[in-house]
């Protein structure tokens, strides 16, 4: 009992990335160290992580585990088009400053190189969050076809 939505939406928005923002949040809990340093590749690692830096690690892993788990929870209860709608531009908002911040981070030589991005980190931070904004954009423009409400609940109305 939630939004119709065509295939290629459906698998991104209700399953992709709901699994994404796990490991975003799984990351940091195995290797905090390498999560921090890989968030700058070719930038030669620090002798010691400042404390501030572990803290940040750890508050960004908390932040994928409740997108993960908005995600999931909105795009699968939702009855209202406009809800999910409005939460795939949440995201790309999101995903424009979460860019920005990377940009920030590595320059643009790095960020504008994909044979610089020597880390599954860096083309998640990267690679992937283009690939979600441009799917995201394209869902909100149409092209994949809209979200409705599912003949289930129409029925029920």
């Amino acid at each position: 009992m939630s939004v119709e939505v065509p295939f290629w939406p459906h698998f991104l928005f209700r399953v992709f990335e709901p699994l994404s923002c796990f490991g975003g949040y799984i990351f940091p809990l195995l290797d905090l160290n390498k999560f921090i340093v890989d968030s700058t590749p070719n930038v030669p690692p620090p002798e010691t992580i400042h404390p501030s830096s572990v803290v940040l690690a750890g508050q960004l892993g908390n932040i994928y585990a409740v997108l993960g788990l908005l995600s999931f929870l909105i795009h699968h209860n939702t009855t209202d088009p406009k809800v999910f709608r409005n939460y795939i531009l949440a995201y790309v908002f999101s995903d424009i400053n979460h860019l920005y911040a990377t940009y920030r981070g590595v320059g643009w030589d790095t960020f504008v190189d994909p044979w610089a991005w020597q880390n599954l980190l860096t083309w998640g931070n990267i690679g992937m969050t283009v690939f979600m904004l441009v799917n995201r954009i394209l869902f909100l423009l149409g092209v994949f076809g809209n979200a409705k409400v599912s003949e289930t609940h129409r029925k029920r109305s």
